[in-house]
């Protein structure tokens, strides 16, 4: 038998996973075939080194949509709370070096999860209870300063939706990825 590379190990071990909290939240996905999310996984790499870079900031990623158009499977952040990995974040910068949101976003190859998308996820799976995620806001906001971001009020059963200082950064916010594979 030829040994794995440690690298196809990884993989397999995040398909796993994957494959886990897909079988046990079948409510986001009724109708989707985990062997055909797997096999297309499979075929695409640097898909899998962003669901990688999701699951390893405390994201768990969980497919969620299937777009019939182009046939993709759309995998977002599931966590109850916003990723631990990801907190603590602007959504953008100034400063070219510093790190933020739409930094990381380009460089894991994400996108910043929409706010209906959000919206649909936190009301179905109660998530953001104590914590806020950045959404992704129109160029037209931002130019003024400010980035959208959402909470979930259990009490009330209430997205909402705010504007933030988009330069600004505070421990109980980060973003929720949404991936495309």
């Amino acid at each position: 038998m030829i040994p794995r590379s440690e690298k196809e190990t990884e993989h397999t071990e995040l398909l796993d996973v994957l494959e886990t909290r897909f079988n046990a939240n079948m409510e986001r996905h009724e109708g989707m075939d985990w062997t055909k999310i797997r096999k297309r996984l499979e075929t695409i790499l640097e898909k899998i080194q962003s669901l990688h870079w999701m699951e390893e900031t405390g994201g768990e990623p969980d497919v969620v949509d299937f777009d019939p158009k182009t046939g993709e499977y759309v995998f977002v952040d599931c966590s109850r709370e916003s990723p631990t990995g990801r907190r603590n974040l602007p959504y953008r910068n100034t400063k070219e070096k510093e790190e933020c949101v739409e930094k990381q976003a380009k460089t894991f190859g994400v996108s910043i999860i929409e706010r209906s998308r959000y919206t649909n996820l936190s009301i179905q799976n109660n998530i953001d209870p104590h914590t806020d995620s950045w959404l992704a806001t129109p160029s037209e906001i931002l130019e003024t300063g400010l980035a959208f971001s959402g909470h979930y009020d259990k009490n009330s059963e209430t997205v909402w939706v705010n504007s933030e200082k988009a330069g600004e950064s505070v421990g109980y916010r980060d973003f929720r990825a949404e991936l495309r594979v």
